[in-house]
């Protein structure tokens, strides 16, 4: 619910928040808006990566909301794209 609300406030769709825990249960927002997501995968590095899976979901999930923007006309078509179309 907090980074729904988050979202809600600013306006972005994909970011990261760090949020702490207290001894008392209580949810305290330490960095609530990291625009520059760490995407590092484990096979890239291990101590430090998230999981390849989720690099790759995450990808694909990309590359699927530029295509429906690009067909919506929302934004216009890759530069190889308008090369090509020459």
């Amino acid at each position: 619910e907090i980074v729904h609300r988050i979202a809600g406030l600013t306006g972005m769709k994909f970011f990261s928040s760090e949020i702490a825990l207290t001894d008392t249960g209580e949810l305290v927002l330490i960095d609530y808006v990291n625009d520059q997501c760490h995407m590092l995968s484990q096979s890239s590095n291990p101590q430090l990566g998230v999981p390849d899976e989720l690099v790759t979901a995450v990808a694909g999930w990309f590359a699927t909301m530029e295509e429906a923007y690009r067909e919506s006309g929302a934004i216009g078509p890759r530069k190889r794209d308008r090369a090509q179309a020459k």
